[in-house]
């Protein structure tokens, strides 16, 4: 993913910065097509909306307990900035900052909706601040599980949630003691099927506005849709690698209406 956010970023001459907490322990358990997702749609939004300066994505722990722990990521540039008025509107589905926005830049502003729910399946939350003509952060939280460490190297460890705390004040102020999730096979049903609508559903807006993050999209997304569509999955593959995004789009209404078939 950091590839391609800095291919982008470079084609318009951004600086991409990334900063990531040493505090992060090194292995947690989570859904890394989730988060690659939500990130590719912030860091597409910063660079779009940024003409000149930085973009930074930023990696924070601002809680920890024995079993899991909540991560902040954001993404912050110095581009137009919102009022707080349109930063309100935000994180709705098809809402952009205004109508002039929508004309100047493109785009329809479901992703963020789509970010946020992915968000709040992974036990988190969505949020944003800026300042109107100077930037914004773009910020989410996730609950990951920690690996279980056996006992001996477990008694070597000691994570009380104070000493975890980073100096990041705008991230502890958005650090809450939540439950890790608990599935079961309802719940997993209902996440797969909310997950799947929001892939497609964002996919099908990429392609319809000839965005080259469709391409990225489907790539990071292919192994979870191989399992919904086995063996369907080429011709799109190869329509979207020749940026045919008038053909991906039929070849995809196409699968969903075979698959809605399929369960009648």
């Amino acid at each position: 993913m950091t590839d391609l956010v800095e291919q982008k970023a470079k084609a318009k001459n951004l600086m991409l910065q990334i900063e990531i907490s040493e505090q992060i322990p090194q292995q947690l358990i989570g859904d890394p097509l989730r988060l690659k997702q939500i990130l590719l749609n912030y860091a597409s939004n910063a660079i779009k909306f940024t003409d000149t300066g930085h973009i930074t994505l930023r990696v924070t722990m601002p809680h920890m307990n024995t079993e899991a722990v909540q991560l902040r990521f954001s993404v912050q540039d110095t581009g137009i900035g919102l009022t707080l008025e349109q930063q309100q509107r935000l994180f709705q589905s098809f809402q952009q900052a205004d109508a002039s926005t929508t004309r100047k830049y493109g785009g329809t502003g479901l992703g963020l909706a789509i970010s946020q729910r992915l968000a709040e399946l992974m036990g988190g939350e969505v949020g944003v601040e800026s300042i109107y003509g100077q930037g914004s952060t773009f910020w989410f939280t996730v609950l990951l599980t920690k690996v279980a460490l056996s006992s001996a190297t477990a008694d070597t460890i000691s994570s009380p949630p104070q000493s975890h705390s980073t100096d990041d004040s705008t991230a502890s102020k958005h650090a809450t003691e939540q439950p890790v999730p608990i599935k079961n096979s309802t719940n997993q049903l209902i996440t797969d099927s909310i997950v799947l609508e929001t892939t497609l559903q964002q996919l099908r807006v990429l392609l319809s506005e000839d965005d080259l993050e469709a391409a990225a999209l489907f790539r990071n997304q292919r192994e979870y849709l191989e399992t919904l569509f086995p063996g369907q999955l080429t011709l799109l593959a190869n329509a979207i690698a020749a940026f045919e995004f008038d053909d991906a789009l039929f070849l995809l209404a196409k699968l969903q209406a075979n698959r809605i078939e399929q369960q009648l």
